[in-house]
């Protein structure tokens, strides 16, 4: 473990109680879902897990790092009709709210939540917001595909959507993460259903949903033909860095 970063499952009660008061508790939060013919299930859990951990590893706050567990189950009731093990925003909310809450009480007094999926982003949101209100406490909260402004610099192939759901960039991620839990053999080289009215993204801003479209849609938002390893760990780099300037912006912040 890189000096200064912790993993608090590995402290003892005395570890805490030196640490916690000047820490930041950094929590990623994931999902257990369908990922399309080829990607696992714990793909969104494994790819913050593994953000988070590289980003601490190069973060240099001033502050100790302290890396939670993952919270592995998200709300992916949008993909019950493949597979996943999903919770409710309510059941979501009130968890991390209990977390928060008893580490609170552990000692810790700053929080860092890092999301991995995008069924959870609201309801991240909304606890950052609301936790403030009764705890004497900084949060912060940020997807960790979306934390620094503007794309990816790798060159993306026609079609792809960048981060998308189960198709180039999210196997491209997980080859470079772990590729033994990839079915390259399984790769999709077209769409498997038409695209999702979601995912039209026009006109910007503009949040339209409707019954049944993940399933209409195939459950991805792109083929995963042509991902690698290669291209996975650029765009990881990318989102690493991204991410460790977050922990450091908000470690100065809330000194």
């Amino acid at each position: 473990m890189v000096e200064n970063v912790y993993e608090l499952g590995h402290l003892t009660r005395e570890d805490v109680a030196r640490i916690a008061p000047d820490a930041l508790l950094a929590l990623p939060v994931g999902s257990i879902e369908q990922h399309g013919p080829d990607l696992p299930l714990l793909t969104d859990s494994m790819l913050v897990d593994t953000v988070l951990r590289r980003a601490a590893a190069r973060a240099a706050t001033a502050s100790a790092l302290v890396l939670a567990p993952p919270v592995y189950y998200g709300n992916s009731q949008h993909h019950l009709f493949a597979c996943a093990a999903s919770v409710r925003p309510e059941t979501l909310a009130a968890v991390l709210r209990d977390l928060i809450s008893s580490l609170y009480e552990s000692g810790f007094r700053r929080f860092v939540l890092v999301n991995g999926h995008g069924g959870n982003d609201e309801t991240v949101r909304a606890v950052t917001k609301q936790v403030v209100l009764s705890l004497p406490i900084a949060v912060a909260s940020c997807n960790y595909w979306d934390v620094a402004p503007g794309g990816a610099s790798e060159p993306v192939p026609d079609g792809a959507h960048v981060p998308g759901h189960a198709g180039w960039w999210e196997a491209s991620l997980a080859l470079a993460v772990r590729p033994e839990l990839v079915r390259t053999d399984r790769h999709t080289t077209a769409p498997l259903g038409p695209p999702a009215l979601h995912a039209r993204g026009e006109p910007a801003g503009l949040n339209m949903q409707r019954h049944g479209e993940w399933a209409r849609s195939g459950g991805t938002t792109d083929p995963t033909a042509g991902a690698s390893a290669d291209a996975g760990e650029r765009l990881l780099a990318e989102r690493v860095a991204a991410v460790a300037g977050a922990l450091r912006a908000f470690d100065e912040a809330t000194l």
